[in-house]
C-alpha cells in the first residue's frame, strides 16, 4: 500500500481505523475514477491534509493568548467543519506565504539552493519501501549547501507552546538565529519532561512525529543524501510585532523575524525508535485487517478538530454513546469518577465508557466528584431546569449601571494585516454597543451605536476604538458580555499601543462584568 504522511498519521490511531479506510476507499473508488493507490491519489490527500492542518493551525491559534473556554465555543459550526473536513478558507494566499517566508528565511540563513512549493508536484519527494509497502514524504523545504542538506517542515501554528514548554526552565532557547534544546547547548542544564514527542495524540508530539516521519522515509530511501542532514521546523514567531512597511507593490513586508525555526535533528532521532515501532503497528494492521470493535481513547481525539472521521459514524454508536447526556457532557469529565470508596482514586472516563457507563444515568451521586456533575445528574433524573436564583442575583447586583452591552467582530489572519498586529490577532473590525441606562432602559434606536469597517484592506482600528471610546463615558457603569475575556483582549492590545487612553478605559476594562460566570455557577 502506499503510506503518505496523512495516511500514517491516521492510521497509528488504532486498529480499526486502516480496515474502516479501507471499506471507505473501496467505496469512493467506484465514484471516483482516480487510482487511490497513485501517485495522483497521494498528491490529491496530501494537498487536502496539508490543507486542513494550516485551518486547524488557524483555529488553534486565534485565541492562544486570550482566556477563552472552549466549552463555550461561538464557533460551532467552524469546529464541525474542520472535523468533517468540508470547510474552505479566506487564507490559503496566507498560508502559502509562510511557506515562502519560511524558505526565504533558511536560504538567507544557509545559502544553497532550495526547493519548495505550494503544489506537492513541485515539492521534494522522496519515497522508501519498507516491510512490503511504500512511503512517502513531500517537503515543505528542502535545501542544500556545498556541506549539510536541510529538510523543513512548515506549520502555520505560533512558536508560543514550544518556547514555553519547560516554563521557567525552558526546553528551547534561541542560540543566534535558530531554537535549539537547551540541554543540548548547555549540557549541565535543567532536564525538561519531553515525554509528549512521542505521543502522536499531543499536538506538540504530533509536529514532532511529523518530522520524524519524514526522517524516516529519507533514511530508508535509496535516494537518500550522502551529505549530513539537519531536521527543522518553521512555524510563525508569536513574538513578532509588523512594523507596518511594504513592498513597491503595497503589500506587507515580512522580515525574517515572522519566522521560528527549531533545529529538531537530535530530537527526531531520539525517538526514531518510537517512530519506527509506530510504523510496524501500522503495517501489521495492514496486513490485518481488522474491524472488530476498538476502545474509546484519546487516539479518537473526540471534540478536537482532528477528531477521528469515523467516531460519530460508526464507533459512538458501536459503545452506544447518546449525543446528549453521555458522559461526555458531564462538567469536568475529563478529571475522571469516583468509583471505589477511595475518594481520591479517580477512574477515567474511556476505561468507564468500556465498563458500560456511557450515560449520565449511569451513574450516582458518590461518582460525581463535583457538584455540578451532581446537579447535572439531578435534572436529567427529573428531566428540570437547574437555576441558581440565588447566585445569579449576587451577581446582578454587582452589575452597575449605565450597562455597556458591547460586542467585537474581529478576523484573525496567520500574517498580520495591520503595524503592531501579530499573528494570528484578532483585529477589530466592527463593534456593536447597547447602553442600558438604567434597568430596561435602552431605546433600540437611540442607545444603539456601531461601527463597520468598509473593507478588510484598510486599518480602521484608530477610528473604530475613537467610535467607541467616546461612548464610554460614565467609568460608574461596566462593560457586559458573554465571555468578556474577549472584549476585554481586544480592548487592552489597542491600549498598549495607544496609552493616552488608558486612563480613561482602563476602568471599563477592569471592571467589565461576564455573563459566563452566571451560566457557569461560579460563585465570585
Amino acid at each position: 500500500m502506499q503510506i503518505s504522511k496523512s495516511r500514517f498519521l491516521n492510521f497509528v490511531r488504532c486498529d480499526r481505523f486502516a480496515a474502516l479506510y479501507t471499506i471507505y476507499r473501496e467505496k469512493r473508488e467506484a465514484i471516483v475514477t482516480m487510482d487511490p493507490e497513485s501517485i495522483e491519489a497521494i498528491y490529491s490527500e496530501e494537498n487536502e491534509h496539508n490543507k486542513l492542518e494550516a485551518l486547524r493551525s488557524m483555529f488553534e491559534s486565534r485565541y492562544e493568548d486570550i482566556e477563552f473556554d472552549y466549552e463555550y465555543l461561538d464557533d460551532e459550526e467552524l469546529y464541525e467543519d474542520l472535523v468533517a473536513g468540508t470547510l474552505e478558507s479566506p487564507y490559503d494566499e496566507d498560508f502559502m506565504k509562510i511557506e515562502v517566508l519560511a524558505a526565504r528565511k533558511l536560504q538567507n540563513l544557509f545559502g544553497g539552493n532550495v526547493t519548495y512549493g505550494n503544489e506537492l508536484k513541485d515539492q521534494k519527494h522522496f519515497e522508501a519501501r519498507y516491510d512490503g509497502h511504500k512511503f512517502h514524504c513531500f517537503l515543505d523545504t528542502y535545501l542544500e549547501n556545498e556541506e549539510v542538506v536541510y529538510v523543513c517542515e512548515v506549520k502555520s501554528t505560533t512558536s508560543s507552546k514550544l518556547i514555553k514548554k519547560g516554563g521557567g526552565n525552558p526546553l528551547f532557547k534561541k542560540y543566534g538565529e535558530i531554537y535549539r534544546r537547551n540541554h543540548e547547548m548547555e549540557p549541565d542544564c535543567k532536564p525538561v519532561d519531553e515525554s509528549v514527542f512521542q505521543d502522536p495524540f499531543h499536538d506538540l508530539g504530533r509536529m514532532v512525529i511529523d518530522l520524524a516521519f519524514q526522517r524516516f522515509v529519507i533514511e530508508n530511501s535509496p535516494e537518500k543524501p550522502e551529505k549530513p542532514i539537519k531536521y527543522m521546523l518553521a512555524v510563525l514567531n508569536s513574538l513578532y510585532i509588523y512594523d507596518g512597511k511594504k513592498d513597491k507593490n503595497g503589500e506587507n513586508e515580512y522580515s525574517d523575524d515572522i519566522i521560528s525555526i527549531f533545529d529538531l535533528t537530535k530530537l527526531t532521532e531520539e525517538i526514531m525508535p518510537e517512530v519506527t515501532k509506530l510504523v510496524n503497528d501500522v503495517i501489521v494492521r495492514l496486513n490485518n485487517v481488522n474491524q472488530s470493535k476498538v476502545p474509546i481513547g484519546r487516539h479518537c481525539m473526540i471534540k478536537k478538530t482532528r477528531e477521528c472521521p469515523f467516531y460519530k459514524i460508526i464507533c459512538q454508536k458501536d459503545h452506544n454513546i447518546p449525543n446528549e447526556n453521555s458522559i461526555m457532557n458531564f462538567i469536568n469529565g475529563h478529571y475522571g469518577f469516583v468509583m471505589s470508596a477511595d475518594s481520591k482514586k479517580k477512574t477515567q472516563r474511556f476505561e468507564l465508557i468500556e465498563q458500560g457507563y456511557t450515560k449520565i444515568l449511569d451513574f450516582e451521586d458518590h461518582n460525581l466528584a463535583y457538584p455540578q456533575q451532581q446537579i447535572q445528574l439531578a435534572c436529567v433524573k427529573d428531566d428540570r431546569q437547574y437555576i441558581d436564583y440565588a447566585n445569579i442575583n449576587r451577581g446582578l447586583d454587582m452589575i452597575r449601571y449605565p450597562i455597556y452591552h458591547l460586542d467585537f467582530e474581529t478576523f484573525a489572519p496567520p500574517l498580520p494585516r495591520f503595524k503592531d498586529e501579530k499573528c494570528y490577532e484578532q483585529s477589530p473590525f466592527q463593534y456593536s454597543l447597547h447602553i442600558e441606562r438604567a434597568p430596561g432602559v435602552c431605546d433600540e434606536n437611540k442607545d444603539h451605536f456601531e461601527f463597520l469597517a468598509k473593507d478588510h484592506k484598510e486599518d480602521c482600528r484608530d477610528e473604530l476604538f475613537k467610535s467607541l471610546f467616546s461612548k464610554l463615558t460614565d467609568s460608574n457603569g461596566m462593560i457586559l458580555a458573554y465571555n468578556v475575556s474577549f472584549e476585554k483582549a481586544v480592548i487592552r492590545k489597542y491600549l498598549e499601543n495607544n496609552p493616552k487612553y488608558d486612563n480613561k478605559i482602563r476602568p471599563f476594562v477592569e471592571n467589565a462584568f461576564d455573563l459566563m460566570d452566571l451560566v457557569k455557577g461560579r460563585s465570585s
